[in-house]
């Protein structure tokens, strides 16, 4: 398999929420990684899931709006509806371009995509207050106080690896990494995200798509974040 690197790096406060138990007195808690060898010790890290479900629903948000009839999406997430939305009327399957690019159930060969932990380079977390508003109302919500913990400053750096069976898919990828640079991330956070090591996936990559590339080799976001 071909690889290129992700350095993803928080423009604000950021917070991926984990499973862990509460740490620091906060209510929402930064997921964290522990190692076999570091028995007792845990790291701060961006789950593999995490990154790859943003960009599949990135990649579902802007699979139908470039190069019309190139790449679809089935608009699911639940993996029954999933399975009924491929099935064609004489029984057949046919996988949409977000699904054969990042992995659909019931697939019987090995995946075509492979997501590394994002490791964060330094930093250690706080312990923020913050407010949870009502969504209908864009107001306060009563009693809504709750802690969070939160990083900045630090970048997470990781990679991604791809088989020749999604070469002509690698479009869609650069969409949705570019789509998720605008979007939220983790616990209604933002990221801005730049690609390393990209020799082999520009290689792979028509021409066309090269300008979309050099722009995510570098960082959308400048100044202080």
């Amino acid at each position: 398999m071909k690889g290129f690197g992700v350095r993803v790096r928080p423009a604000g406060f950021l917070t991926v929420g984990g499973s862990h138990p509460a740490a620091m007195g906060a209510d929402v808690t930064f997921a964290r990684l522990y190692r076999r060898e570091r028995l007792g010790d845990a790291e701060l890290y961006i789950p593999a899931s995490s990154l790859k479900g943003s960009l599949r629903s990135a990649a579902s948000r802007v699979a139908a709006a470039y190069n019309v009839g190139r790449f679809t999406s089935c608009g699911q997430v639940d993996p029954a509806l999933i399975a009924m939305a491929h099935r064609r009327t004489d029984g057949s399957f046919e996988e949409c371009s977000v699904c054969r690019l990042f992995g659909s159930p019931g697939r019987t060969s090995s995946p075509n995509i492979f997501f590394e932990d994002l490791i964060p380079q330094g930093g250690s977390p706080a312990v923020i207050t913050r407010v949870k508003l009502r969504d209908d109302a864009l107001n306060a919500m009563k009693g809504g106080l709750y802690k969070s913990e939160v990083i900045w400053g630090v970048d997470f750096v990781g990679k991604i690896f791809y088989s020749d069976e999604v070469r002509g898919l690698l479009p869609l990828l650069l969409l949705a990494f570019a789509e998720l640079r605008m979007d939220r991330f983790g616990r209604r956070s933002a990221i801005d995200v730049r690609l390393e090591e990209t020799s082999a996936l520009r290689d792979d990559l028509e021409l066309t798509w090269h300008g979309l590339l050099r722009g995510l080799e570098d960082w959308l976001w400048r100044g202080d974040v």
